[in-house]
């Protein structure tokens, strides 16, 4: 009977086992499914593949995921048998979540998502909003209908008039935060560079711009959910856009309103094309331009900040390059080549007159210089890098750039200096310089991700240069016959390698907080070594420029640890960063010497806060060596004092950043406090003497030779307290910003043995501005900048220095087609001290032009620096002498310019042989896990 028992159970066990699913722990299962939506046709609606959705399964404490292909269908294996849930994402769209049961065998599931309530406007008419900026939990969402902008504006000329905007030269900042990224309706149209689409994307398209922090690129490959944010853009348009062309050509002919101080008037021209393709996939730009009046883009709207040129200067450049992605946009692989080529000739004139005081022991009553030089300089650069991402073998990373530089410059300079005695000495000197670089380098990375619990990382590095050059020097005396002509020739090279291996783990990981840490080993070798001989053809008996050759060589190695440890939870980051290294230096003619170094560094934020300290070894510098030598100069700072040994700083900062919105506006107020105790590790200091060559009328012999020190600073501090108010009044259309920022400073340093120091404080109000833009057809602004700084030390006597500089530009549209710009700017500075030092400046520009063609044609004239005035003037007082120096404006000149725009955005997905057919991308936040 016990057998038969037996054999029953075995036969039926198999048929309870799907009964019993949460029993069968390690048991795993296929699962595949499709991600739909429900589009609207005429009899009603089908269900359509979503591609690139997220799909997410979660099964206790394992995550799952992967993403849908171009029918929407997706496939996970191995999936734990049991109870799940599967949570289906993509941008735009609300989220779909089941909970089911996954069973041995395969299991097929579908899951549906609905469209978010989208902002597609359409022809639809839009109806302004009395506020410029509203928020919604933590996205602040600027409305482009509060605004007002003219035909041709872009999309910088609506951020410009937003409230809590900054558009500096490093980029655009929201509530003082730079922005990494700027979305074209969830996706990267314009490139990775955040400006891109500022300057392209026109700003009658623009519906709303959202303002919010997402996680890092970094972050989200190795699945890390908490952690530092990064802010970005996301520009939602009137209607859907896919692809973006831009282009812009323009030809300029015209010429100086008056002659040049050589007699000559000089003909002006100006030409370059401008030409780009947007999209999420591809992105290439070609841009060729070749002018003399300083002008770096071929946008027409560029015109009228063409400055006065205080020297000639012709320029001839060529940029062009190209954007391949795959897959994901962001996380997937990319490919990038660029190609960058410069060749800028220029001509130079300056004047300086200087009146001794009739004082004893004056040795000159008067000196009068003037200096014409020319420059040509050509250079090349070519860059190349890629990333390939694949779930198995993880993220590969190279880059190879090479550049090359030639510089060819040549001098002549006129002095005349009258004695007190009467005798007048006069030199003609010229010169010539040829420099010729050229440098490559090479980085290589591979990052794994594995089971989002650990990342590991590798890199490696190498690179090599070398220049070459001379400089040839002659000058002649009219009170002798005697002339030199000195030549010096120079040579150095340069190459090294580093690697790197760690791993990252990640302790915690859940959408509250997370834990990670990380320990790695680096190393890197370097070689740097210098030539330079000098030889004169007519040599002066006991002169320090006599002939001689030196050479220099340093060799570097360094190999250490580093680890790091980081923690986030609920807005309080905290982390900490510890690095041992050992180094070894080895200069010529001299013994290696080996260093160990320790640095530390320990960061907390909260909200707004931000307090970091940091503790640093410092090694001897062996790249720093003398570019002179002689008997009292050592060959080497290492090899010259064999005493030094590492030494510490300490450096604590407190930073508190806040922003606050009110109705149209916003406040902002900053503040940064640093302590630091850093060393002088090598002050490298010049200096020159004047050897009085009787033999030849008083001819003063120049020689020179280096410091060095190595000494413990005392105490350094710095304080600074800034705020931005910035306020856009509806009813007028105008927008108010000001800046003002207060900073005070102390600084130490030893002198002679003994500790000196020195206090600055300063005001500054920068980017004071009054945007107004009444209607569509007329467009003003003032801006103005303020400084004061005070200045009072041990070492030098009190001084202070002022500075503004005041700007107003204005742009009227007339009878639709015509235009009308003017530009004026005015700036002044002075410095009182020992010796005071002011001077001013200020400038008048215009332009007048017509649009054809739908405004694609554009005809204008414009007139740079029309009041003839634009002469750098300054004048420097001291107890000896009053000194005069200026440098004449090759100045007011006028154009006619001949401009050709186009722009033109799809609806509908570029259907060249480059891109992959998705229409949307993969979500950029990752889905976090559901507890």
């Amino acid at each position: 009977m016990r057998p038969f028992i037996i054999v029953l159970l075995s036969a039926l066990l198999p048929l309870c086992l799907p009964a019993m699913p949460q029993q069968l722990e390690g048991t795993r299962a296929p699962v595949k499914g499709r991600v739909v939506i429900a589009v609207g046709v005429q009899n009603g609606t089908h269900k359509t593949g979503i591609a690139s959705a997220n799909v997410r399964i979660i099964s206790g404490k394992d995550t799952l995921k992967t993403a849908t292909d171009n029918m929407g269908l997706f496939r996970l294996d191995n999936v734990p048998v049991g109870k799940v849930k599967i949570v289906a994402t993509h941008l735009n769209m609300r989220p779909s979540i089941l909970e089911t049961e996954v069973f041995p065998g395969e299991n097929i599931f579908e899951l549906e998502l609905e469209m978010k309530d989208y902002e597609w406007l359409g022809a639809a008419k839009v109806v302004a909003r009395s506020d410029a900026v509203t928020v919604k939990g933590d996205t602040l969402i600027f409305h482009a209908s509060a605004v007002s902008t003219m035909d041709g504006d872009r999309l910088v000329d609506i951020l410009n008039q937003m409230p809590g905007v900054e558009i500096r030269d490093s980029g655009v900042y929201v509530d003082g935060k730079p922005v990494k990224r700027t979305y074209i309706n969830g996706k990267l149209i314009f490139g990775d560079s955040p400006m891109s689409a500022l300057g392209h994307l026109m700003a009658a398209d623009v519906s709303t711009i959202e303002a919010y922090d997402e996680t890092s690129i970094e972050d989200r490959r190795k699945g890390i959910l908490v952690g530092e944010k990064e802010k970005v853009l996301n520009v939602k348009t009137k209607k859907p856009l896919y692809s973006a062309w831009d282009a812009h050509a323009i030809v300029s002919g015209g010429t100086d309103g008056a002659a040049d101080d050589s007699g000559n008037v000089q003909p002006r021209y100006g030409a370059g094309i401008t030409a780009n393709l947007f999209s999420e996939d591809f992105l290439t730009y070609v841009n060729l331009n070749a002018n003399n009046i300083n002008r770096n883009s071929n946008n027409v709207r560029d015109i009228l900040n063409v400055s006065p040129l205080r020297n000639y200067s012709e320029t001839l450049l060529a940029d062009a390059g190209l954007e391949k992605h795959w897959n994901d946009r962001l996380l997937g692989s990319n490919l990038y080549a660029e190609y960058h080529t410069r060749k800028v000739y220029k001509r130079d004139r300056n004047y300086t007159r200087e009146h001794y005081f009739e004082l004893p022991g004056s040795p000159a009553r008067e000196s009068l210089d003037s200096m014409v030089s020319s420059d040509v300089a050509r250079r090349h650069e070519i860059n190349v890098h890629g990333t390939y991402a694949d779930e198995t073998a993880g993220v590969f990373y190279g880059q190879v750039n090479a550049s090359f530089v030639s510089d060819d410059a040549a001098t002549l300079e006129r002095t005349e200096n009258e004695l007190a005695d009467g005798t007048v000495f006069r030199q003609l000197e010229t010169g010539s310089d040829k420099n010729r670089d050229w440098s490559v380098g090479t980085h290589l990375r591979w990052t794994k991700t594995l089971n989002n619990k650990a990342t590991l990382d590798a890199f490696f590095a190498a690179n090599a240069g070398r220049s070459s050059g001379f400089t040839n020097v002659t000058d002649t005396l009219d009170t002798s016959t005697n002339k030199r002509n000195i030549l010096w020739k120079g040579a150095g090279s340069n190459a090294g390698i580093s690697g790197h291996v760690g791993v990252e783990g990640l302790l915690i990981n859940t959408d509250v907080q997370s834990l990670r840490a990380s320990i790695g080993f680096g190393v890197s070798s370097s070689n740097d070594r210098r030539s330079r001989d000098a030889t004169s053809l007519y040599p002066r008996p006991g002169g320090p420029l006599d002939g001689g050759s030196y050479d220099l060589s340093y060799g570097q190695l360094s190999y250490g640890l580093s680890s790091s440890i980081s923690f986030s939870r609920n807005g309080f980051n905290t982390g900490a960063i510890a690095h041992l290294s050992m180094v070894s230096l080895s200069p010529q003619g001299s013994q290696s010497k080996q260093y160990m170094t320790i640095d530390g560094q320990v960061s907390a934020a909260y909200k707004s806060w931000l307090l970091t300290l940091t503790a640093m070894s410092h090694v001897p510098d062996a790249s720093q060596v003398a570019d002179r030598i002689d008997d009292r100069n050592p060959v080497s700072l290492v090899a010259g004092n064999p005493a030094l040994r590492p030494s510490t700083s300490f450096l604590g900062v407190l930073s508190y950043r806040n922003a606050t919105l009110i109705r149209n506006g916003s406040i902002s107020l900053t503040m940064n406090g640093n302590i630091d105790t850093a060393p002088i590790v090598s002050d490298i200091r010049y200096y020159s003497e004047a050897a009085v060559d009787a033999d030849h009328g008083g001819y003063l012999i120049p020689a020179g030779a280096m410091l060095s020190t190595w000494c413990n600073a005392p105490l350094s501090w710095h304080i600074a307290l800034s705020g931005t108010y910035m306020q856009r009044i509806q009813p007028l259309r105008m927008t108010l910003s000001v800046s003002p920022s207060y900073g005070f400073s102390r600084s130490s340093a030893m002198v002679g043995g003994s500790p000196v120091a020195n206090y600055s404080s300063s005001f500054n109000s920068f980017n004071n501005r009054i945007m107004w833009t009444p209607y569509k057809w007329l467009k003003m602004s003032v801006t103005d900048s303020f400084s004061y700084t005070r200045t009072r030390g041990e070492t030098a006597p009190a001084g202070q220095t002022l500075r503004n500089t005041l700007q107003a530009t204005s742009k009227v549209d007339f009878l639709k087609i015509w235009s009308a710009s003017a530009s004026y700017s005015f700036g002044w500075s002075k410095t009182a001290s020992v010796v005071d030092y002011s001077t001013s400046s200020h400038v008048l520009n215009a332009s007048v032009g017509v649009k054809l063609l739908k405004g694609r044609l554009g005809i204008s004239v414009s007139g740079t620096d029309l009041l003839g005035v634009n002469d750098s003037y300054s004048t420097t007082l001291n107890s000896v002498s009053l000194k005069e120096s200026w440098k004449p404006s090759f100045g007011r000149y006028f154009l006619l310019h001949l401009s050709w725009t186009f722009n033109k955005t799809s609806q509908t997905k570029f259907s060249g042989a480059l891109f992959d057919g998705h229409d949307i991308r993969q979500e950029r936040e990752q889905v976090r896990p559901i507890q």
